[in-house]
Parts: C-alpha cells; structure tokens; sequence
C-alpha cells in the first residue's frame, strides 16, 4: 500500500468504494442483488422477452400430460386397463387442480415454468383431485397419496428443471 495514505474517516469522502461491501442499501444496490431481486418477481406478460409466446402453450401442454402420463402408469401397474375412458376417469380430478393452479398463475401474471409456480401446480393439483376422488367415492387410499404426491411433484417440478437448464444452455450453442 502507499506509505503516505491516511486511513478513511468519515469526515472525509470516501473516494474508492467497493462494488459489495459499500453499496448503498437503496439507491446504490449491486448488480448481483438487483439481479436476484429481479429473478425472485419475475413475470410473464404478455409480449415480454421471457413470454417468447411458446410459455403457457408449453406449460398447458407440459402439465396436461403430467397428469396424464400419471393416470396412465398408475392404470397400467394396477392392470387397470388403458382405454380412453378409464384413463380420463383417474386423470380428470387432477386435471381440474391443474387447471385451477395454471388460471392462478395466469392471473398473477407468473411465468409459468418457474420453479416456484410448478410447486404450486403439484400441490394445487394433489389437493383438489384428493378432494375431488374423495367427492366422487373414486377412493384415496393412503398410499395412493404418498405415491402421487412424489410421482406427481417430481413429474410437475421436473420438467420445468429440465426447461430451464435448457434455456440456460441455448445461448451456448450454435443454431
């Protein structure tokens, strides 16, 4: 360091501040801090770059065949038989929670593949077609919860895991 630098007081101003340590907690906030505030609220209106237009076609689709994919492997373990009519049977209560959880993030403006609206999805799905099985006498033993709160939470948040490292991903490769 420099032999006739004087220590900083308060007194004097302070002409070297560091990026972290010295930013000002409201008008000076790092890039870092801003960029996670950002990503925490982030939203999905309509015609925004984060939009591109394919968001809700892709999550509408991606979660209608979670449930789907859900009721079909759940039919087939149980030889339950995989026509049409009894695949919607499993799969319509779970449906309407989906629906119900997409609508929720529609109206708060969420980006729709986000972690945090995937869990609301899974969860909002899971409780209302437990009710709705319930309601109609289509039964919710015990461990068809457990299993479809794990298939169904690792289906809802895995795919959008997936799309995400994706999108990480694209800008490093050539098109």
């Amino acid at each position: 360091a420099d032999a006739d630098a004087q220590p900083h007081t308060d007194a004097q101003p302070h002409t070297d501040a560091h990026p972290v340590t010295d930013a000002h907690p409201v008008t000076d906030a790092h890039p870092v801090t801003e960029l996670l505030t950002e990503q925490s609220h982030v939203r999905a209106d309509v015609g925004s770059p984060l939009n591109r237009g394919r968001a809700w076609p892709t999550a509408i689709v991606a979660d209608g065949l979670v449930v789907l994919l859900f009721a079909t492997i759940g039919r087939a373990n149980h030889d339950e038989g995989l026509r049409l009519e009894g695949v919607w049977h499993t799969a319509w209560p779970f449906l309407v929670g989906t629906a119900l959880a997409l609508t929720w993030a529609a109206y708060a403006k969420d980006d729709p593949r986000t972690i945090k609206v995937g869990i609301r999805v899974w969860l909002l799905t899971l409780v209302v077609g437990m009710v709705l099985r319930r309601l109609t006498d289509a039964g919710i033993a015990p461990s068809f919860v457990v299993v479809a709160t794990l298939v169904l939470g690792v289906l809802f948040i895995g795919w959008r895991l997936i799309a995400r490292a994706r999108r990480w991903t694209r800008p490093f490769t050539r098109r």
